[in-house]
């Protein structure tokens, strides 16, 4: 988002076209989102985990929020994705094909 919002503080300020503004936010994070989406099947989630499918359909859902809602809105709703996807992974804890048998010491 850091380059994003560069773009959209600059496009904002010199009147450029609010869509480049706020696609220039929502393009990278929707793409962070389906990145760690991509990640977690390749290591072995499920693609119908609900894990997987809520970072997809908020990628999807961030890039129509860029489409068609102004650049403020657009910030606020990537900055807020971003943050529930921390605190939901966080909450979440590993997954039971994440944990680890403790290895017994000597």
């Amino acid at each position: 988002m850091g380059a994003g919002l560069g773009v959209a503080a600059e496009t904002v300020a010199h009147d450029g076209d609010v869509r480049v503004a706020s696609m220039a936010v929502a393009v990278p994070a929707a793409g962070f989102l389906a990145g760690v989406a991509v990640v977690m099947t390749i290591t072995g989630t499920s693609v119908r985990d609900r894990r997987v499918s809520l970072k997809f359909s908020g990628a999807a859902l961030l890039l129509i929020v860029g489409l068609v809602l102004p650049v403020a809105v657009t910030v606020l709703a990537c900055a807020a994705a971003l943050a529930l996807l921390a605190t939901g992974m966080v909450l979440d804890g590993p997954s039971s094909h994440d944990r680890r048998p403790n290895a017994v010491s000597a």
